[in-house]
């Protein structure tokens, strides 16, 4: 661990039970209709944005699996993606509510234009089966997306 990898997974350690606590209770609250349910998922990502080393893209792949919600718009969607830029998935921390929220709403926005959460998850399993780096590791998406589950909670 280091540099950030190291300063994140202290937060987390230190943090875990009040940031579970606050997911979760963001995840129960009462949502309803739709607006108010991208309300949830755009307060939910803030929240994670506050964890050192957690830009839009690992919130939103938090998000993605822990509720089937958002997704991670990293550098292989990025480059899938050829109308997003990297700009349209990061802001500083230092700033403004305001514009995070903003940043964070056209994040959400770009994810569900690129279909469902389950569907942006598969084909980005799909696509790290045929990466180069990859060739001989995984059969399929399937795998990939396996190798995840194991390595995040352990279950086979």
């Amino acid at each position: 661990m280091w540099g950030l990898k190291k300063q994140t997974l202290e937060y987390l350690l230190e943090n875990r039970e009040d940031l579970y606590k606050d997911l979760m209770d963001m995840w129960r609250g009462d949502w309803g209709d739709m607006r108010r349910t991208q309300e949830r998922d755009r307060m939910m990502m803030l929240r994670l944005t506050m964890v050192p080393g957690l830009g839009m893209a690992k919130a939103g792949f938090v998000m993605q699996m822990m509720f089937g919600r958002v997704g991670c718009i990293d550098v292989h969607n990025l480059r899938r993606f050829h109308k997003v830029s990297v700009k349209d998935v990061q802001f500083t921390k230092s700033a403004k509510v305001d514009t995070k929220l903003k940043k964070i709403d056209n994040y959400i926005n770009i994810c569900k234009g690129n279909r469902s959460t389950e569907k942006l998850w598969d084909s980005w399993c799909e696509q790290l089966t045929y990466k180069r780096c990859n060739r001989g590791k995984f059969e399929s998406g399937f795998d990939v997306s396996l190798y995840h589950l194991t390595a995040l909670t352990g279950a086979k």
